[in-house]
C-alpha cells in the first residue's frame, strides 16, 4: 500500500516566512532562467572570442576515395561551416574539403576544428594527420567532440599550406564541417579543454550522476516500497542517463538510425516517467494525462530510419503540450507550499523547457553549426532539484517522526512523573491514614488478647473470638499496606547472604499447616539441600505470601514448595492444584487489590495485596516472578535466585510462658489506650513496666532515675519531640540499653529516617507474638515458640 505524498515542510512556518518563500518562487524561476539563457548563449557563440585566424574559405568535392583526390577539376568553392542538412540534404555521405592557410606568422601552429561530423580524416600537405573513420575504432573520435591537431613543422611549408579534410556521415544527423581555427598551440589548448568539457565530458559526468542517483532511488523504493513517486523518479533518472550516452560515446554500438530511435525513445520515456513523478509529487490524479504520457513515450519508441526529421517535428509539439501542464503543476505547488524545494524544482523545470527548445532550434539548424546540445545539463539540474525535494521530504518526515517521538517520550515522562507523584501521594495518604488507625487497633488487639486469656465462659469467649478475628483482619490489611509502603519507599536495602531453603520451607509449612488442614489440602515440602543468596526476610515474606495465596485459591488437591537447580541458579517454586489464571489476566494478579475470583470482596479470600508484595520483593531480590497457569488445573509461581553453598538449618530454642520476668521496661507512648494495653501485655509476660506519655515526662523521670531500665519501648510521633529524641535522652543517661521503636508511622521519609538510624522498628498494629519476638531479638532473650503464647 502506498502512502500519500507528504507535504514538503511538516513544521509550521510563520506567515512572514511563508510570504517570503512565495516571493522566492518567481525570483528563483526568473533568475535561473536568465542565468541559463546567458550561459547557453555564451557557449553557443564562444568561437567569436577564440584567438588566432578563422579559416572559413574552402573548396569541397564529393568523393569516397581513401586519399585526397588529385584531380583539379570538380572542386567547388565552399564557405565554412558547411551544414549538409542545408547545403546537400540529399547528397552523398562523403565529402573532401581543401582549406588553404599560411602559418608563416604563427609559432608552434595548431588547428582546432569545433565540429567534424560524424567521422573522417585530416591530411596536411599530402600527409595524414588524423584518421577518425570507423575502420579504426580505437582512434574513432565522437562526432560530438572538438578536434585539436598540432601541425608538425616538418610538414609545413613557408607558403601554400593545405589542409585536406574528409567528412563521412548522413546529412540528417547534422553532418558537415565547421570552420577551422588556426593559432599557436598554447592558445588553443585551454579552449579545446574547455569546449571538450562542455561538449563531451560534461555529458559523461551528467550521465554518471543520473545513473548513480537513479540506482540509489530505485534501491530505496525496492527496500521500502513506500511510494511509487520514488519509482517514477528512479526510472526517469535512469532513462535520462541512457538518453545522454550518445553525447560521449566514441563509437555507437548499433547503426546510427537505430541509435537515434533509442535516444529519442529515452528522451520520451524520461518525459513520461518525470510526468508521472510530478503528478504524484503534486498530489494530482489525472488519469487521462497519465495515459497520454505513456502513449507519447510509446510513439517516440517506434523505429524511424530515414524519417528522423519528420518524426521530431510531429512529436515536438505534443511533447511541449504535455510538458506545460507539468510545469504549471510545479509552479502551483511551489506557490501554495511556499517551500524552497518546490520553487527550485519549478525553476529547473522551466530552465529545462527553455534549453530543450534551444536544442530543438539547434537540431533544426537555426543556431550556429559549431554549437552543441545543452539540455542534458538542465535535465541533470532538474533531477538534482527533484532529488533534493525528495530528500527534503524524507528529512522532514524523519524530523516529524523525531518530533513525534520526542513528544511521545515527553508525554510518557510526564505521565510517569504524574504516576510517581500519584503513587507518592497514595503512599503518604496510606501512611497518614494507617498511623491514626494503628493506634486504636494495636490497643484493641492487645486488650482482646488479654481478655481471651482470662475469660472462660464459652458464650462470651465466642464473642471475643469474633472480635479477635475482626481485629486480626484489620491488622492484616494495615500490615499489607505497611509492607507496600515500605517496599515502595525505596529505603528497603536487601542484605544478601546464604539462606538454606529447607529451613525456610519448614518454617512456612509449620505456619500454614493449620490453614491447609482446615481446607482438607496437602501442604508438602520437597526436601532440598539447596541454598540461595538472598535477603532472608524478603525471601521469607515472598514465599509466605505465595503459599498463603496458593492455599487461599485451592479447593482440592494441595500445594507443593520445591526448589531445583537451573543453569547455575536455583529455581524456587510454589505449585498448586487450584483454580488457575487465564493467560490474558496473569499480569493483573500482581497489581494492588486485584482479586479475580472475589467480586464481593470476601475477607476470607484475602485483600489482594499478597502478590503485589511478592512482585516488589522479587524486584528487590534482583529477580522476577515467573507464572505458569492453566484454568482449572492450577498454577506454578517460580523465582530464579543465585545459588549459594549449602548451610545448616538454624535451631529454634523454646522459651517460657512468662519470658519477661524481672525485665524492667520503660514504655513511652502519648496514646493512653495504647499505653495501657501495652503495659498490660508486658506485665502479663512478667515485665515491670514504667509507662510515660512523652519526652518531658521522660526527662523528668531521668532526673530522678529510680532504677536502670533493661529495655526501652517508645513511640515515634509524640506531642513534644519524637521517639529518636527519647532514645537519645535515655541512652545518654542510662547507657546503651536495648531499644525498640513501636510506631504507626509508615511515610517513606519516616521509614528512611528509621533505616538510617539503625534503631529496630516494629510497626503497629502487630500481634502479641510479633512484639515478644522483637523484644527477644533486641534484648538477647532468644526466640519464643508461638504455641506457648496462646
Amino acid at each position: 500500500m502506498s502512502l500519500s505524498p507528504l507535504p514538503a515542510d511538516t513544521a509550521p512556518i510563520s506567515p512572514l516566512r511563508h510570504a517570503w518563500r512565495r516571493a522566492l518562487l518567481p525570483l528563483t524561476c526568473l533568475g535561473l532562467l536568465l542565468l541559463s539563457l546567458w550561459w547557453a548563449d555564451a557557449l553557443t557563440h564562444d568561437v567569436k572570442r577564440w584567438p588566432g585566424q578563422r579559416l572559413d574559405v574552402a573548396e569541397s568535392l564529393v568523393s569516397t576515395s581513401e586519399r585526397p583526390p588529385a584531380q583539379a577539376s570538380g572542386w567547388q568553392p565552399t564557405r565554412l561551416p558547411d551544414n549538409w542538412k542545408e547545403t546537400r540534404p540529399d547528397g552523398p555521405p562523403a565529402v573532401w574539403y581543401r582549406v588553404p592557410f599560411s602559418a608563416a606568422a604563427v609559432d608552434d601552429p595548431a588547428v582546432l576544428i569545433p565540429r567534424l561530423a560524424t567521422s573522417g580524416q585530416v591530411w596536411l600537405n599530402g600527409s595524414r594527420l588524423w584518421d577518425g573513420r570507423s575502420t579504426r575504432p580505437q582512434d574513432t573520435f565522437s562526432w560530438n567532440a572538438p578536434l585539436l591537431l598540432v601541425l608538425p613543422s616538418g610538414l609545413l611549408r613557408a607558403e601554400g599550406n593545405l589542409l585536406e579534410i574528409q567528412v563521412q556521415g548522413l546529412p540528417r544527423y547534422r553532418a558537415g564541417l565547421s570552420h577551422v581555427q588556426l593559432a599557436p598551440q598554447h592558445a588553443l589548448v585551454p579552449i579545446y579543454t574547455w569546449r571538450n568539457l562542455w561538449q563531451k565530458d560534461g555529458a559523461l559526468i551528467s550521465s554518471v550522476v543520473s545513473l548513480v542517483g537513479g540506482l540509489l532511488m530505485l534501491l530505496l523504493w525496492v527496500r521500502t516500497r513506500r511510494d511509487p513517486m520514488y519509482l517514477w523518479f528512479a526510472l526517469a533518472t535512469l532513462a535520462w542517463a541512457a538518453r545522454n550516452s550518445n553525447l560521449y560515446l566514441n563509437e555507437l554500438p548499433v547503426p546510427i538510425d537505430a541509435w537515434a530511435t533509442l535516444v529519442r525513445g529515452g528522451h520520451a520515456w524520461f518525459a513520461a516517467f518525470f510526468g508521472l513523478f510530478v503528478l504524484r509529487f503534486t498530489g494530482t490524479s489525472w488519469r487521462g494525462f497519465k495515459v497520454a504520457l505513456v502513449v507519447y513515450a510509446l510513439a517516440n519508441s517506434l523505429p524511424s530510419a530515414g524519417f528522423v526529421e519528420p518524426m521530431l517535428r510531429w512529436l515536438a509539439l505534443p511533447g511541449f503540450a504535455l510538458y506545460f501542464p507539468l510545469l504549471w503543476l510545479l509552479l502551483r505547488k511551489g506557490w501554495r507550499d511556499g517551500s524552497t524545494e518546490s520553487a527550485l524544482m519549478a525553476a529547473t523545470a522551466l530552465t529545462f523547457l527553455a534549453l530543450s527548445a534551444r536544442d530543438g532550434l539547434l537540431l533544426g539548424s537555426r543556431l550556429p553549426y559549431e554549437a552543441y546540445y545543452l539540455s542534458h545539463y538542465s535535465g541533470v539540474l532538474l533531477l538534482v532539484s527533484a532529488a533534493w525535494g525528495l530528500v527534503a521530504r524524507l528529512v522532514n518526515a524523519q524530523q516529524g517522526l523525531s518530533r513525534l517521538n520526542a513528544e511521545l517520550e515527553q508525554r510518557v515522562a510526564d505521565r510517569t512523573a504524574a504516576l510517581q507523584a500519584a503513587n507518592a501521594a497514595k503512599t503518604r495518604f496510606l501512611a497518614a491514614a494507617s498511623h491514626d488507625l494503628r493506634q486504636p487497633v494495636v490497643a484493641i488487639g492487645l486488650l482482646i488478647g488479654l481478655v481471651r486469656e482470662q475469660v472462660q465462659a464459652l458464650d462470651v469467649r465466642r464473642l471475643i473470638d469474633r472480635a479477635h478475628d475482626a481485629v486480626m483482619a484489620m491488622e492484616k490489611l494495615l500490615q499489607g499496606l505497611l509492607d507496600l509502603s515500605r517496599l515502595d519507599s525505596g529505603v528497603v536495602k536487601p542484605r544478601f547472604e546464604g539462606v538454606g531453603l529447607q529451613g525456610v520451607f519448614d518454617a512456612i509449612a509449620a505456619t500454614e499447616a493449620a490453614t491447609a488442614q482446615a481446607k482438607g489440602l496437602r501442604l508438602r515440602v520437597h526436601p532440598t539441600t539447596l541454598s540461595v543468596r538472598a535477603d532472608p526476610l524478603l525471601l521469607d515474606q515472598l514465599l509466605r505470601n505465595l503459599v498463603a495465596n496458593a492455599l487461599r485459591y485451592t479447593d482440592r488437591g494441595g500445594v507443593l514448595i520445591a526448589a531445583r537447580r537451573q543453569a547455575g541458579q536455583v529455581c524456587v517454586q510454589v505449585w498448586d492444584t487450584g483454580r488457575g489464571i487465564a493467560r490474558e489476566r496473569q499480569a493483573e494478579v500482581f497489581e494492588e487489590f486485584v482479586q479475580l475470583d472475589n467480586p464481593g470482596r470476601d475477607r476470607s479470600l484475602g485483600l489482594g495485596l499478597g502478590l503485589a508484595i511478592v512482585a516488589r520483593c522479587a524486584h528487590l531480590l534482583g529477580s522476577r516472578i515467573e507464572l505458569r497457569s492453566e484454568p482449572g488445573r492450577g498454577s506454578c509461581f517460580g523465582l530464579l535466585l543465585p545459588a549459594a553453598p549449602a548451610l545448616p538449618a538454624a535451631a529454634v530454642r523454646p522459651g517460657a510462658v512468662r519470658p519477661l520476668v524481672r525485665q524492667r521496661v520503660l514504655l513511652v507512648d502519648d496514646d493512653e489506650t495504647v499505653r495501657v494495653a501495652l503495659s498490660s501485655r508486658l506485665e502479663a509476660w512478667g515485665a515491670e513496666v514504667t509507662a510515660l506519655d512523652g519526652l518531658p515526662a521522660v526527662q523528668q523521670w531521668l532526673a530522678d532515675r529510680p532504677f536502670l531500665p533493661d529495655l526501652l519501648l517508645t513511640d515515634h510521633r509524640l506531642p513534644v519531640g519524637n521517639g529518636l529524641q527519647v532514645i537519645d535522652a535515655v541512652r545518654a543517661a542510662c547507657g546503651p540499653i536495648p531499644v525498640l521503636m513501636v510506631t504507626g508511622n509508615t511515610a517513606p521519609e519516616d521509614i528512611a529516617t528509621f533505616s538510617a538510624s539503625g534503631i529496630p522498628v516494629l510497626h503497629k498494629p502487630f500481634p502479641a507474638e510479633q512484639l515478644l519476638a522483637a523484644i527477644g531479638r533486641i534484648a538477647g532473650l532468644g526466640v519464643f515458640e508461638l504455641s506457648e503464647l496462646s
